[in-house]
């Protein structure tokens, strides 16, 4: 990995750049059946049972919003 990323973050952002708290984005995509773009959980299909597909229909992303006043999202 990138110097400055580690799994917990990895992205490499600095923590001292953010304020405490940011936005949680929850999407789930109508999207006629098909799978989120980006699914937070990342099932493959078939699953053990009924519905186990729509679970790939959501997605989460955290944003945040640095010094700077860009936002960035994880």
């Amino acid at each position: 990995m990138a110097e400055g990323r580690s799994l917990s973050n990895p992205q490499g952002l600095d923590p001292g750049d953010y304020p405490v708290g940011g936005n949680v984005i929850v999407e789930i995509y109508m999207g006629g059946g098909k799978r989120h773009p980006v699914p937070f959980a990342r099932l493959p299909e078939p699953g053990p049972f009924t519905g186990w597909d729509n679970l790939n229909l959501m997605g989460i992303k955290y944003e945040l919003q640095d010094k700077n006043g860009q936002w960035k999202s994880t």
